[in-house]
């Protein structure tokens, strides 16, 4: 391991940077970043720390890491040292080029392949494993890919194990990420599928080695904490690097899981101060530690989530990981925005934001201005809403956005106006297509503070659910549609129950933003049908919530009762000392 107090501290960033066509090359420490010597704690594996996790974040980024772990001959040790010797450059390049976008090649900024990393920078990552013994001579036990691509890999540093995943891979992995963050999802096939990982693993070789680690960036760190919450105790460390959290559910259904992973400080996740990913749902961490990042007139806005961004390379030519920071408080304010939309958002509007936002990222588009007569952005989404003239746009846009603005509002003007609010709005904005990432006018700027400033439609604290008596009577007359009453209405029922399970298993009964109201209750119906509902249980369940309110009241009332006699009783005593 490099020593981080030895680091350079002037003189050019990068001594040889590359002069490919097409390639920018990097600016001068002067303009991006002042190098000092940040924290770097140690993981529970002796000789392996924060640094040389941060560089497996990178190497798991290669595409041609299964192929070359697989084509290692029969007994032989495949070691890190020699997969960084054996590291395809070519192929890397090709795949970075494939992947840069148009607007990007444009701006002349360099191709980027798996995991944000120009060649420059995963030449940096491979001298950096070579020249680490610890890292270098680590062998890996296992390469084996998600089914959606992603490498998940088994690595031995002596007598410990680090099971190892890659973050987001693909398209498919894109959606299952969506997932994650959707209401009533607490195990999604990508997470199933690293636990089965990990149990093969341990297995296979669980017995040789005294302390496990689980690791991984960005979706791959929130699979190394799912791993571990299932583990049985199992896992000894977790270490996320800019790993996105787990919604209310997960945290429910594993509470007492995450809670003795909490006390015995398993979980630590470090992250880019910048990041936009570790700040999606709950976090389950015992500590969270931020790191200085590039900046940001520079890096494009989607790179600064990458492992590599937690580097610099000094004039020596060894990689040090940046300064320790606080979180930056757009971002803080930016998890804020997040964690209040979970809250109070609809169940199904959440589901339909998520859906939004993964099939925008899956398919590297904004909202489809095609759609959408005369075009769309921030400025013509704000004349739609002042106009109310929805009809402009089109599904599923409509629906999310009439009902999303209005809590945007509320957020923004809750608890004081803030900058920070506004800059974490705006990212929403960049991230829904409505605004070109980095690139916001001072008139989208000044339309969207004035209009975030107008009076809402929603109190900041608007209500989470409806249990009115007109909603429970609504419920009560769907459930007498779908109760069987005699003997041939139960046969039917039971036919019926398949046919719909049938459907539901085929993706026949979905919620789409695009039905009417009918098509709604129709869908309502058919969930309540299937489920077998009945009156009893809706009377139970309001009946239930009309409890707590009545304790909640009665008790606040007794605490009101309270507070009244005290002050009471100061008034008099402060009588008493006048007089």
């Amino acid at each position: 391991m490099s020593d981080p107090t030895s680091a350079p501290t002037s003189g050019p960033l990068f001594p040889n940077a590359p002069t490919l066509p097409g390639q920018m090359p990097p600016p001068p420490i002067s303009d991006w970043y002042e190098p000092s010597s940040g924290d770097n704690p140690p993981t529970v594996i002796e000789g392996i720390d924060k640094r040389d996790m941060a560089l497996l974040a990178c190497v798991l980024y290669d595409p041609r890491m299964y192929e070359q772990y697989t084509h290692t001959e029969a007994g032989e040790e495949l070691t890190l040292g020699q997969w960084a010797d054996n590291f395809d450059m070519d192929t890397y390049r090709d795949i970075a080029r494939s992947l840069q976008s148009e607007k990007d090649a444009q701006a002349g900024l360099p191709p980027r392949g798996p995991g944000g990393m120009t060649d420059y920078d995963m030449e940096q990552v491979l001298k950096a494993v070579k020249n680490d013994p610890v890292l270098a001579n680590a062998t890996i036990l296992n390469v084996t890919l998600r089914d959606a691509g992603g490498n998940m890999a088994a690595i031995a540093v002596g007598g410990s194990l680090i099971v190892a995943y890659q973050g987001t891979a693909g398209p498919p992995e894109w959606m299952d990420d969506g997932q994650g963050g959707m209401v009533a999802v607490t195990d999604t096939p990508d997470q199933m599928e690293a636990l089965r990982y990990f149990n093969q693993i341990m297995a296979t070789y669980g017995s040789q080695y005294d302390l496990v680690v689980t690791t991984g960036h960005s979706k791959g760190g929130n699979l190394a904490a799912y791993v571990a919450m299932l583990s049985g105790g199992t896992v000894d460390q977790v270490i996320s690097i800019d790993g996105q959290g787990f919604n209310a559910a997960s945290q429910l259904k594993y509470h007492d899981e995450i809670d003795d992973l909490a006390q015995q400080g398993t979980i630590a996740t470090y992250a880019g101060t910048w990041d936009f990913v570790n700040i999606l749902f709950g976090s389950v961490s015992s500590t969270t530690g931020y790191t200085d990042g590039p900046d940001l007139s520079w890096i494009p806005f989607e790179d600064y989530h990458s492992p590599y961004s937690m580097f610099y390379v000094g004039l020596d030519g060894n990689l040090y990981l940046r300064d320790d920071v606080e979180q930056s408080p757009v971002m803080t304010a930016a998890h804020d925005l997040v964690m209040y939309l979970m809250k109070y958002m609809s169940a199904d509007d959440f589901v339909q934001l998520c859906d939004l936002a993964m099939g925008l990222v899956n398919h590297s588009l904004s909202i489809d201005k095609d759609v959408v007569p005369g075009g769309i952005d921030i400025l013509g989404l704000i004349d739609l809403y002042i106009d109310g003239d929805w009809d402009k746009m089109e599904e599923p846009y409509r629906s999310i956005l009439r009902r999303l603005i209005p809590l945007i509002q509320a957020f923004y003007q809750g608890g004081g106006l803030d900058p920070d609010k506004e800059k974490a709005i705006v990212a929403l904005f960049e991230g829904l297509g409505l605004v070109d990432p980095g690139l916001v006018t001072s008139a989208e700027e000044s339309a969207i503070i004035e209009f975030l400033s107008r009076p809402s439609d929603v109190p900041y604290w608007p209500e989470v659910r409806d249990f009115s008596d007109a909603v429970k009577e609504q419920l009560l007359a769907l459930v007498e549609k779908v109760t069987p009453h005699g003997f041939w209405e139960h046969i039917a029922d039971f036919f019926g129950d398949g046919n719909l399970q049938n459907a539901k298993d085929n993706g026949l009964i979905t919620l789409d933003f695009s039905m009417d109201d009918q098509a709604r209750q129709t869908y309502y119906q058919e969930t309540m049908d299937l489920g077998n509902m009945t009156s009893e249980q809706i009377e139970k369940i309001f009946d239930d919530v009309i409890q707590v309110d009545q304790k909640w009241s009665t008790s606040a009332a007794e605490w009101k009762s309270s507070a009244d006699s005290i002050q009471t009783q100061l008034a008099s005593l402060e009588e008493s000392l006048q007089a």
